[in-house]
C-alpha cells in the first residue's frame, strides 16, 4: 500500500464578524457599524455582494419591557476571502474601524476533489514502482 502526500494552501478562508451595540460604550448603532464595515471592506476590494453574507440578527426587546432598558441589536456576518494575506488585512481594518469581533469559522481549498484525484494516481504509480 503506498501513500503519497502534499501541502495545501486553503483558498477559501470564512470570518465570522460579530457587530453589536452593546460592543460600543458611546451606544453606535448596528447600521453605522454596518455601513462603516462595508466602506471598510470596499476599501480593501472586497465585494461585499459576493463575498459577505448575513447570517444572524437578533433584538433583545424583552430586556426592554422588563428592565425599560434600551433595546440591543446584533448581527453576524461571513466573509469568505481567498487568501491568509486579504484575511488579516480586513481583521485589522475592522479593528481600525472599531469592529473587534472577528473570528475565524473555517479554511477550505477548492479544488480538493481535482487533488484527490491526482494523488490517487500518484499513490498508484508509487504501488507499481513497489510491487
Amino acid at each position: 500500500r503506498a501513500m503519497v502526500d502534499t501541502l495545501v494552501v486553503p483558498n477559501r478562508i470564512t470570518l465570522g464578524i460579530f457587530i453589536s451595540e452593546e460592543d460600543h460604550s458611546r451606544k453606535t448603532d448596528v447600521e453605522s457599524l454596518e455601513l462603516k464595515m462595508g466602506k471598510t471592506l470596499e476599501k480593501l476590494g472586497i465585494d461585499i455582494t459576493k463575498q459577505l453574507n448575513l447570517t444572524d440578527l437578533s433584538s433583545d426587546f424583552k430586556n426592554y419591557i422588563l428592565r425599560r432598558q434600551d433595546i440591543k441589536k446584533s448581527k453576524s456576518y461571513e466573509l469568505e476571502v481567498y487568501d491568509a494575506v486579504t484575511a488579516g488585512r480586513v481583521i485589522t481594518a475592522l479593528e481600525r474601524a472599531g469592529i473587534s469581533n472577528v473570528n475565524l469559522v473555517k479554511t477550505s481549498y477548492s479544488a480538493m476533489d481535482a487533488l484527490r484525484i491526482q494523488l490517487k494516481s500518484k499513490a498508484i504509480l508509487r504501488a507499481k514502482e513497489q510491487a
